[in-house]
Order: structure tokens, then sequence, then C-alpha cells
């Protein structure tokens, strides 16, 4: 709320009565516009936002109600006025230092006081709260507390907000408009600021979502004054006295409607007077006119005017004696002539006292010849009026200080007639003045004398004020460093940081132990350390202390502390100083550079907490907490891990001393510790590497350059069977053969000379003159200026490796043969599947007994022929392989037995079988063809040999090592092994080694197709087992080893059935599948002639097709297993989704036992080779159709 009448309907009285009373002497002394015409003119500053009471026009001038009202003020008292237009810090900084005259607009504060002096207030202004509308977190203005509140930078509602303590979250703007706008836009909580300019403000700003909030803040209420600059009395004289005469001529009320009286219209009670007056008047003007309208003009006239002039004396009697001043009228001597009660009061005379008095007698002799003076002027015309502050004597006897404004009234003759006198008592703001003039004396008094440099600085970077130190220090009169920025004296590498700290204290915030130099006048600079603090309106306070010596005593010490850390560093293990609390005071860079630390990171942190592996603190803290308190012996050495600071641990050997101080006590301790990690992590290699020597399954040798032995492991000594002892100091060619000759050594020599590796196979000779095969790799072994001073050789043994590699040949070529057989079988065994069907077709239909004679030679020819294919499938592993389980030892014999015809009767059989029931896996067929190729071989081997022997052994063996048989050829395990001896001529080493190869043999042509043992090498692989070939006792003949695998023996043995029967179907149907037509149309006719019904496919998509069709009727499936577009198996697998339980058998020229035994699903299944036998076919066909 913002009033010209502050103090209520009190000040309206005493303005009225100022009014009435200086009307008169306006009227009377038109002196008043030109006393000052000669003086200066007065520059005024003005806001440039901070509407309605200061704001710019549109062409850019000074504008508003504080500057229409000092203009009027001015006005009154003859000043000229000259107005700068800026920010309100900008202008109230100017007035500071003197570069403007006035401001019309300052709410008085203590703290403006020591820079400004001020007016009486010309209008209060309270401040409110704004907040957004519909807002519905507020109630009170306690709900307010710790919000966040807009405020302007530097006005007095920033100074009330951080007073008042309602919240620390404050966000500054430059204008009041911008605090609405942003609290228009959603930002923040609330906007401090005087109601009515911001009531005006927001319907400028057209801003509508924004209302006030609550009740009037009283404790902002502030007057608003003119100011001054300090100690410009004379000015502030002027504007005061300007401003009374304002406002006693109406002229105020007229300034403050134009700017405030559309939204705070004043209650108007001189208009209602003077509306009741003008209405009597016209009463009476009516009256007379109807009685006395033909000559009473004149008396009416005069009626009137005696009415108006004693109505004007009784209001200036009411106004003179209920006037809050004292007024009094003086005679020109000086005697009272009328005084009102405000004064009595004053002075403390009653009124009769008083009037028998002049002013003189209470005046204070120190005043009253300058009182006087005025007086005479006035009476002599020289000036209008005067005001002055001076002492009258109360009638207690004390002292009392009033100011006084006098105007002298004069007769119509022009002669002094009285003057009249206005008195305010001062004596309670001088009271207030003489304490704020001694504390301003006490503290220059004590600014002056701080040692330090104090300071005030303005918010655009200048000095206020400055004691005396700063002139000692720097060499700058005062005058120097207030007329420039301060910023014009910092070091330009300190520039930055200043602007940082300026921009922190801005912010509100103290600045503690900051540091820049300043330029003294000689050139030089000066190290400056600050302690800054905020004050209001962006004032900074400041204490700064040149702390030059002291940086350079400090840059002294820190010189000779590097200086010191230098020679730390030199030293190329780490330094450490441990206080007695077990901190880092001191480390050297060596130290750092091992822990991967910066200095600063570990200063003054605990070495043990940082520095050592958790799980050692506690012992190693506990030992060096005894040696610090003298419990324990200082260990001089001593070994433990340090952890770095990426985490590696580290070992480091630590020499350790106590540091002491001059009495003796233990201060702290200094360690030198080197990092071992290497040389301890070389000594682990070093001896991994030796242990990997010594126990490698290669022989190392390692000889000087000459070619010495200085080293052997004990695998070099396992190879060649020399021991140390034997060997060192001596040179590899104790171990010549003699099977390499000199060019093979000369060109050894020639690559290990030019420093090359060396490798090479090679025979070497042990101690015990054996011959064995060896890779020799030699390498040479340089020193640190690539000169060769030792060779390490690494030999390893290649006799077991060549044995694996001819295996590996033999195995390739057995490879290559069963891809042959098998390439051929199928079609082979399809075309005698077809030759012997159509025989036992044509033996059926044929009833001549010779016809049918030849019709089974030619049959037992096919079969024959089927053998033979079977036998190579055999070999190679690639046939159909019909297993059962079968007792060995019956077995055996019977082929004995049966073979027996086939053996010249000169040729001795010895049978040595073991009867303990030894039962294996195997197929009759194959079992039976390897042991009468066995037989053979040793009947041809005894021809032209007295008393031939064949000599055929059973037995039990239990393999537990690899000595039974080949190397790496059979599995731990219990075996049935059958050896077949002879004593005929042998077999050499150099054929021995080629016996199983197919097609290889040394018989003559004609007696040997060569592919007898490599079948028998073949039928025993495939049950798993072994076969090979041993010279005979005492060289005389050969041996031949087979060892079978063992089965459990309670496992029941598969009865063999062998029938030639063959039996008929009965009815059921049967799908033939096969991509042979002729063997599709005979096995067709045959099946029929069985007494089955056929249906036929040529493939397996076509078995599906048919199946698919006849599945209700179909009973069983002849399946050949290898088909063009699709196989058997999987033509089974499809049909087996239509109905899972469909029957089948396989009959196949050529299987690959590899790709069904892979699959489980078809284990159970019945597999037939062709050719068949037509008995074999039909028992299978029925066994199927019956299971």
């Amino acid at each position: 709320m913002i009033s010209s009448r502050c103090k209520g309907f009190a000040f309206f009285r005493l303005f009225s009565t100022v009014l009435i009373a200086l009307s008169f002497l306006v009227s009377f002394n038109p002196f008043a516009a030109q006393a000052h015409e000669d003086q200066q003119e007065v520059l005024v500053g003005s806001e440039l936002d901070y509407p309605p009471y200061a704001d710019v026009d549109e062409e850019g001038n000074a504008d508003g109600f504080s500057v229409d009202l000092i203009k009027a003020a001015a006005k009154q008292v003859g000043i000229k006025l000259k107005f700068e237009v800026g920010p309100w810090a900008e202008m109230k900084a100017k007035l500071e230092r003197g570069e403007i005259d006035a401001l019309p607009l300052v709410a008085y504060s203590t703290e403006r006081e020591k820079y400004f002096d001020f007016s009486t207030p010309h209008i209060v202004s309270h401040a409110v709260v704004f907040i957004r509308k519909g807002e519905k977190r507020f109630h009170s203005l306690e709900d307010l507390r710790g919000k966040e509140v807009i405020v302007m930078r530097a006005d007095s509602t920033h100074e009330y907000v951080k007073f008042s303590a309602i919240t620390d979250k404050i966000i500054l703007t430059k204008t009041v408009g911008e605090s609405f706008q942003l609290l228009a836009s959603g930002k923040h909580d609330f906007v401090i600021a005087p109601k009515l300019s911001g009531l005006l403000l927001l319907n400028e700003l057209g801003i509508d979502n924004i209302e006030p909030f609550g009740e009037p803040l009283e404790a902002y209420g502030k007057g608003y004054s003119f100011a001054v600059h300090e100690g410009d009395r004379e000015l502030l004289e002027h504007l005061d006295r300007g401003l009374v005469l304002v406002k006693a001529s109406g002229e105020y009320d007229q300034i403050y409607d134009k700017w405030f009286g559309h939204v705070d219209p004043r209650e108007d009670k001189n208009a209602e007077l003077i509306k009741l007056i003008l209405t009597a008047v016209i009463i009476l003007v009516l009256i007379v006119l109807i009685g006395f309208i033909w000559n009473l003009m004149l008396r009416r006239k005069v009626a009137i005017k005696t009415k108006e002039l004693l109505e004007s004396e009784t209001r200036f009697a009411a106004t003179f004696a209920e006037a809050a001043m004292g007024l009094a009228h003086v005679a020109p001597d000086g005697s009272w002539l009328r005084v009102n009660q405000a004064l009595c009061d004053i002075v403390g005379y009653s009124e009769e006292e008083l009037l028998k008095l002049t002013f003189q007698d209470i005046t204070h002799p120190d005043d009253l010849n300058t009182d006087m003076h005025f007086v005479e002027q006035m009476l002599a015309g020289e000036i209008n009026q005067y005001s002055m502050e001076k002492r009258y004597f109360r009638k207690d006897g004390t002292i009392i200080w009033v100011n006084l404004t006098v105007s002298l009234l004069s007769k119509a003759n022009g002669e002094p007639d009285y003057f009249i006198s206005a008195v305010e008592d001062i004596s309670e703001r001088k009271s207030l003045d003489a304490q704020v003039r001694q504390s301003k004396d006490e503290l220059e008094t004590f600014f002056d004398l701080v040692p330090d440099m104090v300071c005030v600085a303005t918010p655009d970077g200048y000095f206020k004020k400055i004691n005396n130190t700063w002139s000692n220090v720097l060499g700058y009169s005062d005058d120097e460093l207030l007329s420039r920025p301060y910023f014009e004296f910092v070091h330009p590498e300190d520039q930055k940081n200043t602007h940082e700290v300026a921009a922190t204290l801005v912010q509100g915030k103290k600045v503690f132990q900051f540091s820049n130099r300043y330029r003294c006048k000689n050139g030089g600079y000066r190290w400056l350390e600050w302690v800054s603090a905020p004050g209001l309106d962006g004032t900074v306070y400041a204490v700064a202390r040149d702390i030059t010596e002291r940086r350079e005593a400090e840059e002294l010490i820190l010189k000779e502390r590097n200086l010191a850390q230098k020679y730390l560093d030199v030293a190329g293990v780490m330094m450490v100083v441990l206080d007695p609390q077990g901190r880092v005071t001191l480390i050297n860079r060596e130290g750092l550079d091992i822990l991967g630390y910066e200095e600063s990171e570990l200063l003054h942190q605990s070495w043990f907490e940082v520095c050592l592996p958790k799980e050692s603190v506690e012992e190693v803290r506990s030992v060096f907490d005894q040696i610090i308190s003298g419990g324990h012996e200082l260990m001089k050495y001593y070994e433990n891990s340090v952890i770095t600071k990426s985490g590696e641990q580290r070992i480091l050997a630590f020499h350790n001393a106590l540091l002491t101080d001059r009495h003796g006590n233990i201060t702290g301790l200094l360690s030198s510790g080197e990092d071992i990690t290497e040389s301890r992590l070389a000594v682990e290699k070093l001896n991994k590497l030796s242990q990997a020597i010594e126990q490698a399954g290669e022989g190392v040798v390692i000889t000087d350059a000459n070619g010495t032995i200085e080293y052997i492991n004990s695998a070099y000594s396992r190879i060649t069977g020399y021991d140390e002892a034997d060997i060192l100091g001596k040179n590899p060619r104790v171990l010549n053969s003699g099977k390499q000759s000199d060019e093979f050594y000369e060109s050894m020599w020639g690559t290990l000379t030019k420093g090359e590796v060396w490798q090479g196979r090679i025979i070497d000779q042990r101690k015990d003159e054996t011959l064995y095969p060896a890779l020799l790799t030699i390498s040479p072994i340089r020193d640190e200026e690539d000169n060769v001073t030792h060779y390490v050789g690494v030999q390893q043994n290649l006799k077991e490796y060549e044995d694996l590699e001819v295996q590996f040949q033999q195995a390739q070529k057995m490879e290559a043969i069963g891809t042959l057989v098998g390439g051929i079988a199928h079609d082979f065994n399809n075309a005698l599947a077809g030759i012997t069907s159509n025989l036992y077709l044509a033996r059926k239909k044929s009833s001549e007994l010779d016809v049918i004679g030849n019709v089974k030679s030619a049959e037992k020819l096919a079969f024959s022929a089927a053998g033979t294919i079977q036998q190579l499938l055999a070999f190679s592993r690639k046939g159909v392989v019909n297993m059962g389980t079968l007792s060995i030892a019956p077995f055996l014999k019977e082929i004995i037995k049966l073979h027996r015809v086939a053996i010249p009767e000169n040729i001795e059989i010895k049978q040595l079988v073991e009867e303990s029931g030894l039962k294996i896996r195997g197929d009759i067929n194959q079992l039976q063809q390897m042991l009468m190729n066995l037989m053979n071989n040793a009947r041809d081997a005894l021809e032209g040999v007295e008393n031939p022997q064949i000599s055929l052994i059973l037995s039990h063996e239990l393999v537990r090592n690899k000595s039974k048989a080949k190397p790496g050829q059979v599995k731990n395990g219990e075996y049935a092994c059958i050896t077949v001896m002879d004593n005929g001529c042998g077999i050499s080493d150099e054929h021995r080694e080629h016996i199983f190869e197919p097609f290889y043999t040394t018989k003559e042509a004609g007696k040997g197709t060569g592919l007898g043992l490599s079948m028998s090498y073949g039928a025993v692989k495939t049950h798993g087992g072994w076969i090979f070939a041993l010279p005979g006792e005492d060289g005389i003949g050969t041996v031949l080893k087979v060892y079978l695998p063992l089965v459990d023996l309670k496992a029941d043995l598969d009865i063999c059935v062998d029938s030639d029967e063959v039996v008929d179907g009965k009815g059921e149907t049967i799908l033939l599948v096969d991509d042979n037509q002729i063997v599709l149309e005979v096995g067709k006719e045959l099946l029929e002639g069985l007494n089955y019904h056929v249906l036929t496919a040529t493939d397996g998509l076509e078995a599906i097709s048919v199946y698919s069709e006849h599945q209700d009727h179909i009973d069983l499936l002849l399946l050949d297993v290898v088909m063009p577009r699709m196989g058997g198996m999987e033509a089974l697998k499809e049909m087996r989704r239509i109905n899972p339980d469909v029957k089948a058998i396989f009959a196949t020229g050529y299987n690959k036992v590899s790709a069904m035994g892979e699959s489980d699903e078809f284990q159970a299944e019945k597999v037939l080779a062709k050719p068949l036998a037509i008995s074999e076919l039909s028992q299978a066909l029925r066994d199927k159709l019956n299971s």
C-alpha cells in the first residue's frame, strides 16, 4: 500500500496547515523561482525500469513519479536539473563515487547512510508477495518458507529476503519485469515486489496469471527519499525545502494523482469542503438575487468575500493550532507573536510564557549569529526564505535540536510584517547522526589502524573505500586506487581466477584464502591473500594480507624441498617416510612410479590402508606400531608385497631406519624399497624352465661354442644310455653311429657356424651300441652382443613315431583297397543275385537230371564268386557282418577238423585249445575264412621242410600293458588269443612289414593272390581285435597271433541253424524294392513262386507312394539299401511315420556298415547279403512274418 499520508490523517492535517501557511508566502514572494538562477546545474540519476516511480519515456528521457517530484521540488527552490538514465546498480554506484549529485528515489538503510544523505521521505511503499493464479500450495505466508523467490538484484526487496530468512533459495534478476516474466512462465515459486508498481507493471506487460497474495509485508515497509552524495548538505537542504513547498502548494497531490490516482485514489477532503462552501454560496447568491436583484450585486460580492476571509481565517486558525509541527508568527525583532501548541510542546513553554520571549532568548548562542544573519538577509530582501538546523533551550534547561524553516510576510507597502516559522524537533535524529558520526569516526580510525589491506568495492569493479595500508604496500595514492577499476591492478595471469571469485561473491557466497598478485606503482607485484564477503546492493567487503615474503619463503622452501626430492628421485629405489601414525610424509619418484600414484594421492594417506594387500595389513601394521613405540627391534631388511593403484601386487625388499628428533624421540620411519618382483619372477621362471627341461620327454643337451657338453637332462640319459658322469665334458660325437656321411656333418656345422638353427633326422648310437633314429634340432645361444656362446640340442627318439607312421601308411593302403572293393561290390552282387535267382527258377522248371546238375554247378560257381566278394568286403570291413555270441574252443576244433583234408598228410597239426568256456562275439563265416587263410599260409610255408608242423593254440590273455602286442593296437582287457605257428621258411623283417597289404605276396605266380592275409587282417579288425606276425623261436618259422576281445562268460550262445529247406509263404503281400530291374523282375517271380503276393518299386520314393496306397495290405518290406533318389533306410523311416509297426528286411550287395551302424533305429533290422540262397531268403521271410 502506498500513500502520501503515511502517518494517517495527522499527516493530512500537517500538510494542510503547511499548504495554507506557505500559500501566502508564495503569493507574496515572487523571488522563489529566481533565488538560484546562478547556481550550477545539478546532475540527477534515474532508473531505467522501475515504473511508475522511475522509467523512461518514448524518447528515452527520465520519467515517473520520483522524476516529476524532484523536478517540482527543484523548481520551487530555483535549481536547474539534468538527468542521466541507467540501471539502478550503476546509478547507485555513481552516486557513491560522486559522479552524479542526486537520486530521486532511494529507500533508507543504515548501510546506505554510510554513502548517502537522505531527505525527509516523500512516499512510503509496502511490498507484497505475488504468486501464480490458481496456486493451491500456499495458504499463508508461512507456506512460502524454503521455496524459490525471485527479486531484483540489489533492490531493497533483495535485502529484505536476505535478512528476513524467509528462504535461502533466491533467484536474482535485473528488473522487476524480468522477475514477473519468469514467474509467469512457470519457473520458481513467488516474487516479492512493491504492490502498486507491481500491479502497474503486470498490466503494462499484459501478464494476467499472477496476483498479489496475503497482507503487505509490514517488516518491509520502506520510505523513499531524495538522496545526495554524503556531505552535500546544502543540496539536501534545498531539496528538503522544495519538497515542503511542493506539498504545501498542492502540486504533490497533483503528481501523486497523475501516477497513482487510477489505482490508489486519494480521499480528497478539501474538495468536499469546497463543494459544501460553494453550495452555500450559491444558495446565498440566489437569495440575494431574489430579494435584491437590482442593487445588491456589490453587497453580495462584499458579503461573499467577507465570508470567505472569515472562513479562511477560521480554517487557518484551526490548522495553525492543530498542526503536528511547531508553527509561529515572529516579529521582525524576534518576539513571538503567535505560536501553536506543537511549538510549545517542543520548547516546554506555555503559549503565554513563550509570547513574552523572543526567539533570541531561547536560541543557543552558537547558533544565534547564523540565525540573525539569515534574518537580516530576509529583511534586506536578499533571500525569500531560509532553513537551518539549530538548538533551542527548553524551559527545563535541556537543549533540543530543531529544523527551522522561515519565510517573511510583507505588508502591502512592502514593509516586513512578520515571519512565518515552521519548527520540527530533530533531536532524536541529531542524536542518531551523532552516534553514526561517532561510529564512522571509530570505524575510520580502526580502518586505518588495521595492518592488513581493508577495502570496500562496488559491483562495477571500483574501490569505494580503502585504508592507508593500500598506499603503503602498493605505493599508489588513494585517488589513483579509487579512480580506476581494481582489475587494472591484477596480474594478467590472475585475471581469470579473480573474475571467477568476483562472480562467486555476486552470488552471495563468501570467499576465503584466495590469492592473486597486485601491481605496485614501481612496476613490481605483491602477492595478496584475500578474505571477502558480499554486502548489500552488491557491495563487497574484503581484507587482503600481503603474503609476498611468505610466498617467497614458501617458494624457497619448495625449491629446497624440490632439490632434496631430486636427490631422492635420482635413487633407483623407492624412498618413503612414514610418520608415527603410518601416514606418508615423503615419497620419491621411483616410489610413485612403482605404485602408480601421483604424489598428491599418497601424501598424508595411510601407507597400510592404501599400499598394502588387505591380507597383510594387520601383521605389518602391528610390527610397525611396536617399532615406533620401541617395543620391537627394528628389522633393517624386510620383504613384503605392496599393491599398486591398478591392483597389481609387487614384491619389495625394504631397508629401514628410524627417524628421531634432537631429543631422541622417534618421529618416523625411513624405508628404501627395491622392487624385486621381476628378479623373483625371473628366478621362478628359471626354476620352471629348468624343471620343464629336466622333465621334458625330449633329450636336451647344451654345449659350449666348441661343442663340449655342459648339460644334459634325464631324457637325454634315458635315450642315449649315458648319464652325466659319462658324458659331461665330452663331445656329442660319442653318439656317432657311422650312418651319416662326412658331408652330412659338414653341412650341419656350416649351418650352425652361420648362427642358424639346424634340424634333421639322424641315426645315433646308444651307449650299448644299439642304433636309434632321432629328430635333432640344434640352436645357437647368443649373448647380449649377439655372439654365439653355446648350442642347445633337442633330440627326439623317432622309433615309436616311425612305427606309427608305418602303421598309418598301412591303414591308408587298406582304406584305399576298401574303397575300391566297396565301389564294385554292389553292382557285382546284384548281378550274382540275378544269376542265382534265374538258375534257381531254371532248376525248378527243368525235369532233366543233366540240366539240373549243370544248373546246380552254375549255382555253386555263382555263390563261390559271391563268397569271394564277401571276403573282399570283410577285408575292407564294409561287408554285411552277422555278429553272434559263440564259444571259441568248439568252433576252433570244428574248423581244424573241416580243414584237415586240405592239409597234406605229411604235415603234423598240433592243437592246444584251452577248454575254459571262452566266448567272443563274431561272424562265423568271417572267422572261419580267417582261420583257413592262416592255416593255408602256414601250409605253403612248409614246402620242402623236414618234419613240417602247424600248431594252433587257444589261450586266455589278460592285457595290462602293450607288451603283449604291437604298441597302441590293443586296449587293456581280456582276450582270446589264437596262435598259428609253423616251422617253415619264416618271413624276413623286410617282408614282415608288408604281409597284410593287399595283393602283396612272395609266392610264385599262380600260387597266391596276395589277399589271404589282408582279408584276415580286415576280418580281425572288424571284430575289434588285432593280428600281427613274429619270428619263430630261434628264428625258425613264423608265429601269427590273433587277439579277439572276450564277452561275458554268462552270455547266451546264438544257435546257428544251417538248413537248405525252402519255406513257402501263406499268401502274404510283400513290397519288393530294388533299383536293378532284372533283380526286381526275377525277385518278384521267385517270391510269387513261394506263395507271396508281390508289389514292386524301383526306389525309395516310389516305395513310399506304393505303401501309402496299399499299407493295409502290405505285410512286409524287402528293401535294397543303396538306391537312387532315396535309399532303403530313408524310405523305411518315412513309411514308419505312416505305420510304426511295419516289418522290413534289408537285402544288399554292398552295405556301408558305418552308416547303418551309427543309426540305433536300424540296429535290430535283418540284413541279407546278395546273392541270396532261396532257402535263406524263405526262412528269413518266414521268421520276420512270424515275429
